[in-house]
């Protein structure tokens, strides 16, 4: 898989963020990240800030149940997005949920293979 080969290539000073979104439980949506929960909410408004048009996307979506998301952010600014939604828009409003509801989302660690050096 591609995103798992960008993955293991990851340089230990970039941050990543993995949502599982599930579309009939969005209150089930599992965060995982190698940064510290405070670190998520500027990343993700970054995120959002910068991807502002993709919004009105007028592709096609993926019809799925469960929807992931990575998210890298590079130690030197850029950022790297995977979806499996087919539709920058629902990548956005998945990420916008996110960004409103993460105190009340189940965050976990990453793996430690892929957590950033102490």
């Amino acid at each position: 898989m591609v995103v798992l080969h960008l993955i293991s290539i990851m340089p230990r000073d970039d941050t990543m963020i993995r949502i599982s979104y599930k579309l009939d439980h969005p209150g089930e949506t599992i965060v995982e990240t190698n940064a510290n929960k405070d670190d998520i909410v500027p990343l993700l408004g970054n995120w959002l800030l910068t991807h502002e048009d993709s919004f009105r996307d007028p592709n096609p979506y993926a019809e799925k149940r469960l929807y992931n998301i990575t998210i890298v952010a590079r130690a030197n600014g850029s950022l790297f997005t995977q979806s499996n939604a087919g539709n920058k828009g629902i990548t956005c409003d998945i990420i916008a949920f996110v960004f409103a509801n993460l105190s009340s989302l189940h965050i976990e660690k990453l793996p430690q293979a892929y957590s950033r050096a102490s």
